[in-house]
C-alpha cells in the first residue's frame, strides 16, 4: 500500500512538473519564470527521484566498434540551439551532472548545434566523466565563421577538419560516434564513408 501511494505521489509530481514545464515555455519571459519556479518546488517535494534512474542499456554497432551506452541518451541539443528559452551555462552544467549520476552515458551534439557552442558545453560540463560516458556528435553542415550557410559539406578535407574541431571543442582523443547529419548531394557516399574508415584507423573515431 504504501509503495502504491508513492508511486502515485511520483506520477502527480511528474503530470504537474510536465503541466508546469510547458506552460513555462509558452508564456512571456516573466510569466514563465514564475510557472517554472513552482514547477522547480514540485520537482523537489513530490517526484521519487529513485525513479528517475536510468538502469538499462543497449549495444550500439557490431564487432570491434561496439559500445554499450544507457537505454536512454540525452540530446544535448535544446540546451543552445533552438526548442525556445535556454537555461544558462551553469544550470545546461548541473542538468548534465545529474544526468550522468542518473544513469545516462550517452550524450548526443552536433557541430550546427550553435553552431559550434553545443559542442562546446558538452565538452565543458562532461570532460571529467571520460571512461563512463559517451559523447557522439555530427557532420554535414557547411559552417563558416561560426555560422551555418544552410548547406551541406561532406567532402574528405572538410570531414576531417570537423572532427580535429569537435576532437578540441569536446576535449577528448578520439570520437565515440562521428555520423553524418545530412548527405551532401556533391560528395559520393563512397568518399564519405571511405574517409570515416580513415579516421577510425587513424584512431581519431
Amino acid at each position: 500500500m504504501e509503495e502504491n501511494n508513492k508511486m502515485d505521489i511520483s506520477r502527480r509530481g511528474f503530470l504537474k512538473t510536465a503541466a508546469l514545464a510547458g506552460a513555462a515555455m509558452a508564456m512571456p519571459s516573466g510569466l514563465g519564470k514564475v510557472f517554472a519556479s513552482e514547477a522547480k518546488q514540485t520537482e523537489t517535494s513530490d517526484v521519487d527521484t529513485d525513479a528517475a534512474h536510468i538502469k538499462g542499456h543497449r549495444v550500439l554497432g557490431t564487432g570491434k566498434a561496439a559500445f554499450e551506452v544507457s537505454a536512454l541518451g540525452f540530446g544535448v541539443m535544446g540546451m543552445t540551439y533552438n526548442r525556445s528559452q535556454h537555461p544558462d551555462k551553469k544550470e545546461c552544467i548541473r542538468l548534465l551532472h545529474e544526468a550522468v549520476d542518473r544513469g545516462v552515458t550517452l550524450f548526443d551534439t552536433a557541430i550546427i548545434y550553435g553552431p559550434l557552442t553545443n559542442e562546446n558545453l558538452a565538452g565543458e560540463a562532461l570532460s571529467e566523466f571520460k571512461g563512463r560516458i559517451n559523447v557522439t556528435t555530427k557532420f554535414g553542415h557547411e559552417v563558416i565563421d561560426g555560422k551555418g550557410t544552410g548547406r551541406q559539406d561532406s567532402r574528405p578535407a572538410t570531414i576531417r577538419r570537423y572532427c580535429e574541431e569537435s576532437l578540441r571543442r569536446l576535449r577528448l582523443e578520439s570520437l565515440p560516434m562521428f555520423y553524418q547529419h545530412r548527405a551532401d548531394p556533391n560528395t559520393p557516399a563512397e568518399e564519405v564513408a571511405a574517409t570515416i574508415a580513415d579516421l577510425i584507423k587513424e584512431g581519431k573515431v
